[in-house]
């Protein structure tokens, strides 16, 4: 689901790859997120559970496929 979102960004800003890739907020071990992050955010139980199994291993995949 984040490729063909990845790649249709890629296309409007008519570039080859994508050099970076920014969180939105901090994700660290134990849970904890940014502290600009209020009441109102919506942030997983675990965000950094989240992020170890989720997030880096799709980056992961996408750098090898580069």
């Amino acid at each position: 689901m984040l490729r063909p979102v990845i790649e249709a960004s890629l296309q409007r800003l008519r570039l080859p790859r994508l050099d970076l890739f920014f969180l939105h907020f901090n994700i660290v071990p134990g849970g904890a997120s940014s502290p600009r992050a209020g009441p109102e955010a919506a942030v997983p139980d675990d965000p950094y559970a989240v992020f170890v199994d989720r997030v880096r291993p799709l980056f992961e995949r996408f750098v090898a496929r580069a």
